[in-house]
């Protein structure tokens, strides 16, 4: 004779299948926001930066594409690669990224992949743990986020158009703090004239 007892199956199975699907998503397992196009293909010349950050900031996720470009432009003022191949080539050399870094252009980039970059970009080496582990994703992160350039979230997670503005900002000025500063040529400092020669050392008595 059947049971009349409820299947309690039929209830926990999709409970369990959103478990899952939600697990998912925090390990990295979730599909990524694909954009049909990039700002830096809209705005790829030198004198497009103003036009670069503006549509930037309207996106809702930057892609990989506009990280590496923004980022090559607070590393030395200018975007030398001609398309996404040579950006991600330079990327790897400069050590931005992993030597087997090959992410689609249009993905939305992952914040651990820009705090890594910027660690990289700025000679931030962190504490104990990612002088220990080496750089990854989640230590760059947590670091950037103690030093409030990078907003507190995920190493999964996309990054908004404003937030990537901000953070190339704060970028920058950590970069700045860290340059040499030069002394102002107009102004000399006290001590000896360097054009002028220099005394006899007296002779040492014998």
């Amino acid at each position: 004779m059947r049971s009349e007892r409820p299947d309690h199956g039929l209830t926990v199975r999709p409970i369990a299948c959103m478990l899952m699907i939600g697990l998912g998503a925090l390990c990295g397992c979730a599909s990524r926001h694909m954009a049909e196009s990039s700002a830096v293909d809209q705005f790829p010349g030198a004198d497009q930066d103003i036009e670069f950050m503006e549509k930037v900031e309207s996106m809702n996720a930057v892609t990989n594409n506009d990280m590496l470009h923004g980022l090559l432009l607070v590393s030395s003022g200018v975007d030398p690669a001609r398309d996404y191949e040579e950006r991600v080539l330079l990327a790897r050399q400069k050590g931005w990224v992993p030597k087997d870094w090959d992410k689609p252009a249009n993905e939305s980039a992952a914040s651990g992949d820009l705090a890594m970059a910027g660690c990289r970009l700025g000679g931030i080496e962190g504490g104990l743990t990612m002088k220990v582990f080496g750089p990854s994703g989640r230590y760059c992160l947590r670091e950037l986020e103690s030093r409030g350039i990078m907003p507190t979230r995920t190493d999964y997670q996309s990054i908004s158009g404003p937030e990537f503005r901000d953070f190339l900002n704060r970028l920058d000025q950590n970069l700045l703090s860290q340059r040499p500063r030069f002394a102002d040529p107009t102004k000399q400092e006290d001590g000896p004239d360097p054009t002028m020669p220099l005394p006899p050392t007296p002779a040492r008595g014998g």
